[in-house]
């Protein structure tokens, strides 16, 4: 687990000391659709919660496009994700980065995504959250022929420059899987 500190009171919580270490993922073996991010945000990796931000759209997307409500609580919302077949997990293993920009990642190492298809034999699509978790997927992962790989605008507060409506409509996309 990442270490943080913090200059002043009114500066950001940021990673220091060496590698930031993600998430495990959230799954199991009757998952559909994989969502990889990149790496998990400081919020996420303080609370070490995937989408603790409550400025990231991620769980009102996912709301949005299964019409149904995802519960508030985070244990809740891992039962969710996995009663509706979602798994999720981040390309990034670890990395090093200061605040939570995916610009800032670098030094990272993927986490082992053909184990996790390979063991998923109902996976049928994996939804890459935002441009770099599919370019580091094509970097250290190439392409998978046994599943369709679907881009998706990121979640994040700092991807504000793409409306609403057009993240539901490209986030769509990822309703035939669930």
């Amino acid at each position: 687990m990442a270490t943080f500190n913090k200059k002043k009171d009114s500066d950001p919580l940021i990673p220091i000391g060496g590698n930031i270490e993600g998430l495990p993922p959230i799954e199991d073996e009757a998952c559909h659709l994989l969502i990889l991010g990149t790496m998990p945000g400081v919020e996420s990796l303080k609370q070490q919660a995937y989408y603790a931000n409550p400025r990231n759209l991620f769980w009102k997307l996912l709301s949005g496009i299964t019409g149904k409500q995802v519960p508030d609580n985070y244990e809740d919302k891992k039962a969710w994700l996995t009663k509706n077949k979602i798994a999720l997990w981040d390309t990034c293993r670890t990395c090093i980065r200061n605040g939570s920009l995916d610009s800032n990642i670098s030094e990272e190492m993927p986490n082992d995504i053909r184990d996790f298809i390979s063991s998923h034999p109902h996976l049928k699509a994996i939804g890459f959250n935002g441009k770099t978790s599919e370019r580091l997927f094509r970097k250290y992962i190439a392409n998978i022929d046994t599943v369709n790989l679907i881009s998706l605008p990121s979640s994040s507060p700092a991807n504000a420059s793409i409306k609403w409506e057009k993240k539901v409509e490209e986030w769509s996309k990822l309703k035939e899987f669930i």
